[in-house]
Formats: structure tokens, sequence, C-alpha cells
């Protein structure tokens, strides 16, 4: 299914099928194919019920660290797509060090523009699991990356992980180059 959404081939049908069968599809090939329909920029109207469906398949044992990077990043743009923040957050928190230093900035950055979906403790649990996780390569990181650390930390709350972020710039200011 996602490689006849990748080949754009009639994405609506696609949808209606997915919707009608996405029950019974395992995460691992709804995933997926939603990511593939998302990509064809299918509208949003048909991309929520899909969202469901993926949402209700919580917890999301079995989906890699790229796949779950693509969900956040499709619902940092899509606003009505907030329905996946729980399940991405849950499933990301569980195996942090799968994750590539990169990505999982990424990821912070992308839960930052969703905070508002996450239940305080998913919140929590993702800022613990990543803060373990980030703090030991803090100090291999290069600046601009421990400022984005910075700045997604601090839109989601008071956080170990803001803390030990915003003490590594401070340590490190001197190696920002400003215009």
């Amino acid at each position: 299914i996602a490689s006849l959404a990748r080949s754009g081939s009639r994405t609506e049908r696609l949808a209606e099928a997915l919707q009608v069968r996405g029950t019974t599809m395992s995460i691992c090939v709804l995933a997926p194919a939603f990511l593939a329909l998302y990509e064809r920029e299918l509208g949003q109207d048909a991309l929520r019920p899909l969202a469901e469906s993926l949402a209700a398949k919580a917890p999301w044992s079995g989906l890699g660290p790229e796949t779950l990077l693509s969900l956040a990043m499709a619902a940092a743009k899509v606003s009505s797509l907030g329905i996946l923040w729980g399940p991405v957050a849950e499933a990301a928190a569980v195996d942090t060090q799968k994750w590539a230093v990169p990505d999982l900035v990424r990821l912070l950055l992308a839960v930052a523009r969703g905070k508002e979906h996450l239940k305080p403790d998913s919140k929590e649990v993702l800022l613990t699991s990543v803060g373990s996780r980030l703090a030991p390569n803090f100090a291999d990181m290069a600046v601009a990356e421990l400022v984005k650390v910075l700045v997604a930390s601090s839109g989601l709350g008071a956080s170990t992980l803001l803390q030990a972020a915003a003490k590594e710039v401070v340590i490190r200011l001197s190696d920002l180059s400003l215009p």
C-alpha cells in the first residue's frame, strides 16, 4: 500500500481502503502507508481518520526512530494530526538509545510545536528519556545543536534536560559566533 501511494496511484482510493481495513492492519504496515499518503499531500480531511486509526493502535512497539520522527514531523506540520502526539511521544521514550542524536534533537523541536496535544505525564517521560540520552553527549555536540535542544526543551517547560542544556550552553557561550 505504501508503495502504491508513493507511486501516486489514486491516493484518495488508497486512503478509503486504509480507512476500511486500517483496524485490521498492523502498525508496522499502517504507519508507512499513512506516511506515504501524507507525503503525496492527501488532504487533512482524508488524513485525520487514518491518524485516528494509527493512534488507536498505541502503544506503537515495532516502529523505528525514522518512522516515529516522520510521524512527529507530519503532526507538527498538520494540526489536525495532533492525535498522533501521545503515541509518538510514548513510543519514542521507550528506547531513545536506538535514536541518533540529531534525530532526537529534531524530535524535540517537533514535539515543542505540538506540546498542547501531549499529556503532562507523556511529556515528562519523553523529556526524561531524551535527556538521559542527550545529556552525556552534550560535550560532543555542536553549539548550534545544543541551542536547538535548549530552545525545544524550554518550550516544553522546566526539566532536567532544560537545566543540563542551559548549563552546557553557558559553558560554551564563547563558541557561538555572532554576525
